[in-house]
């Protein structure tokens, strides 16, 4: 009922009817929005009634996400719910990604969540499958298509849901894009096509008289390229930064046994971390030499550190 195809409009809310929509991810960046506000009240010792008001606000939102979103009877999320009330059961990487990490999702729907999201060769698109006006042969901008910066939020939501296969195959895909001569050719592109790789701007309109355009894909993207270094340092190192300092969870798969960070800026130290093995569970964590059985670098460390962790 929103897509109105005499409107040629690029900016969602010149479209009838856009702005009451309710989609999965908005409501989840909220929910996460809610808690870091009560997290950040308790830090800095608020008043008591502050952080209960924030944290009534997260309860109540994430109830109604689970209640107006979540399919229960086939372990997935839908994308959004339109002015009439109309549910568009579309898969939105983004929505299902915050779903995970804000802990909207316990434990075993998060794992299957994931393991049942349908995703390309190159990793998962930014939603799938494609809206009506659109096909593998004209992929729309913002459908069937690869967003970088959704495969890092996607991957991170692998790792939380314990599905390395999963995390792997965006790891892989994204590398591929990004390195293979026929795609990125050792740069990070904006968007990528889902069946070629290559990359593509998608089919969106484009103002008066231009309703099908085909939109260039931007080079050399800061937002692509983090989302690659997230894989690595959440996925991979497993960097974990919480109130009591920076937590190593790291996974080692096949093929990767050594794994070196240097000069990681962590609060007033830099530190060098050093992983060796392979697997996700730790063998020994060592901070300038000495075992540290909490696996955490503590908060208030100053200077120039080396961590060594081994992984078996």
């Amino acid at each position: 009922p929103v897509f109105d195809s005499a409107n040629h409009s690029s900016f969602v809310l010149d479209h009838k009817n856009a702005a009451p929509i309710k989609c999965l991810s908005t409501n989840c960046v909220y929910y996460g929005a809610y808690l870091a506000l009560a997290g950040m009240a308790t830090e800095l010792h608020k008043d008591p009634v502050i952080i209960g008001m924030y944290s009534a606000k997260a309860v109540g939102l994430k109830t109604a996400i689970l209640k107006y979103f979540y399919d229960a009877t086939d372990d997935k999320l839908d994308y959004l719910i339109d002015h009439t009330g109309k549910i568009d059961p579309s898969q939105e990487a983004l929505g299902y990604s915050f779903a995970v990490l804000t802990g909207i999702l316990n434990k075993d729907q998060a794992s299957e969540l994931v393991g049942k999201a349908v995703t390309s060769g190159y990793g998962i698109t930014c939603l799938y499958p494609d809206f009506p006006r659109y096909s593998p042969g004209k992929p729309g901008r913002h459908n069937n298509i690869v967003w970088p910066m959704a495969n890092g939020f996607f991957a991170r939501a692998c790792i939380d849901a314990g599905n390395t296969t999963a995390f792997m195959k965006e790891l892989n895909g994204l590398t591929q894009l990004a390195l293979d001569a026929d795609k990125g050719n050792y740069q990070f592109w904006e968007i990528y096509n889902p069946y070629t790789g290559q990359p593509d701007g998608g089919y969106q309109a484009a103002g008066k008289g231009h309703p099908d355009f085909h939109w260039k894909s931007c080079r050399n993207q800061t937002w692509s390229a983090t989302a690659y270094i997230e894989m690595i340092h959440y996925g991979l190192a497993g960097i974990r930064l919480d109130g009591d300092g920076l937590r190593l969870e790291p996974f080692l798969p096949e093929g990767v046994h050594y794994l070196k960070l240097t000069d990681l800026f962590y609060r007033q130290s830099k530190l060098s971390i050093v992983l060796i093995g392979k697997g996700r569970k730790v063998k020994s964590f060592l901070l300038d030499g000495v075992k540290q059985d909490d696996h955490v670098v503590p908060r208030n460390i100053m200077g120039n550190h080396e961590v060594v962790v081994e992984m078996e």
